[in-house]
């Protein structure tokens, strides 16, 4: 004995799109970072995990693909660099960019693909770290800050200085010029009186 109601859709919209799903497929480094670099395996690709770049060595490439085989042909992407970028990309049929020279900061990058109709779903993920070199460090921007206060400090300094000896020199000459004056004035008085 059965109880409740079934209801069947018969008339499907035969025209509704599956929404496709994105994944990461490699994270491109350059040679001088692969042996640094520890991978894990994601959705079968072997990805970097725990990635960090110092700024000099900051070229990165990414590839990704959706998985999506009815509407493969009308499958676009949308890119968001999390730390770069404000909002996701306009709609590209590429399905790989290259950061050749990244900033230090942290990033994310998200990429969706989108079917024909505009849908998409989360997108897929990949999170790194760009580190900064000891000229881009707080460290190194604090010593330079510190020898230039130093050096107009040493400047202002030496300006003092000169203006002390200037003036000791000026003060010299004045008495050297009073001393010679009155010297001249004794002599001149003492001719005088000789001569009376």
């Amino acid at each position: 004995m059965l109880y409740g109601l079934y209801v069947y859709k018969t008339n499907r919209d035969a025209s509704t799109l599956p929404v496709p799903n994105t994944i990461i497929t490699s994270v491109w480094l350059s040679a001088k970072n692969k042996p640094t670099v520890n991978y894990t395996y994601k959705n079968g690709y072997q990805l970097p995990v725990n990635l960090s770049l110092p700024s000099d060595k900051s070229h990165i490439s990414i590839e990704f693909r959706a998985v999506e085989f009815s509407d493969a042909a009308n499958i676009q992407y949308q890119y968001q660099l999390e730390g770069l970028d404000k909002t996701y990309s306009k709609p590209v049929s590429g399905d790989y960019l290259d950061y050749p020279s990244l900033p230090p900061g942290q990033y994310t990058f998200k990429v969706r693909a989108v079917n024909s109709a505009g849908q998409y779903k989360d997108p897929a993920v990949f999170s790194f770290t760009i580190t900064p070199t000891f000229i881009q460090s707080a460290t190194f921007k604090i010593l330079v800050a510190l020898i230039l206060l130093s050096a107009a400090y040493g400047i202002y300094r030496y300006k003092i200085y000169q203006n002390d000896q200037k003036a000791r020199y000026i003060e010299a000459l004045k008495l050297e010029e009073q001393a010679s004056v009155c010297r001249q004035t004794a002599e001149d008085l003492h001719d005088d009186m000789g001569n009376k």
